[in-house]
């Protein structure tokens, strides 16, 4: 893929989000404990379920030590809509470490952040990316679709963890707010380059990409 042909993508998807963007309030905090439990509970977690509690729950944990505060059992209570326990669990033993060895605020180092119980590549690439604006390679499944689709490369089980995968996405985020373009990928695959039946006619970059013009790999 000509670098002429990422950078109008790029351009396209900023000016479609710009208008498209859908508004949630995690994406307008700047606070790095916000933007770690947004993370955090939308992993492996609509989006839509997420949006129903964030609110609610920063009111009642404000801060780590909060939620290092209570018990496993309270917030598996407060957190029962959204599931997934073994995550809940790693989110208390994360805010115990975090208010035990760095005083109650989030490390921005990414190894620190992966030593944390719970917090993989994901969590700890978007974690740095969002709070530093440094370029990550932040690849979940909506943003694995767009970019094996757009540059013609085979989407598997394990391209998360593939370093050709992993040159594109920090290629294509080669902009002064990744964070927000980031955002814009993953409204834009949730909109128009969807799992089934993407909406390639209407896509503003279907003549650059591999998928939309019919010389990518249909999957």
């Amino acid at each position: 893929m000509h670098p002429e042909k990422t950078s109008f993508a790029r351009n396209c998807i900023l000016k479609w989000g710009i208008k498209n963007q859908r508004s949630f309030t995690w994406r307008l905090s700047n606070s790095r404990y916000e933007i770690f439990i947004s993370e955090f509970l939308l992993h492996r977690t609509q989006v839509i379920q997420v949006s129903h509690i964030y609110d609610w729950f920063i009111q009642r944990y404000p801060d780590f030590e909060s939620i290092a505060g209570t018990t496993k059992l309270n917030l598996r209570e407060d957190l029962k809509t959204i599931g997934l326990n073994w995550r809940i669990d790693a989110l208390y033993d994360c805010a115990l470490r975090i208010s035990h060895d760095y005083r109650g605020i989030l490390p921005l180092d990414k190894n620190a952040l992966l030593s944390l119980p719970g917090v993989g590549e994901y969590i700890a690439s978007t974690v740095v990316c969002f709070c530093t604006g440094s370029i990550e390679p932040v690849l979940d499944t909506n943003i694995v679709r767009f970019i094996g689709r757009f540059y013609g490369l085979k989407i598997t089980d394990s391209s998360r963890r593939n370093k050709r995968f992993k040159e594109l996405i920090l290629q294509f985020l080669n902009t002064k707010n990744p964070r927000q373009l980031i955002y814009f990928l993953i409204d834009f695959a949730f909109a128009v380059c969807t799992p089934s039946k993407p909406i390639c006619t209407s896509c503003p970059i279907e003549t650059v990409c591999n998928f939309g013009s019919g010389g990518g790999i249909r999957k």
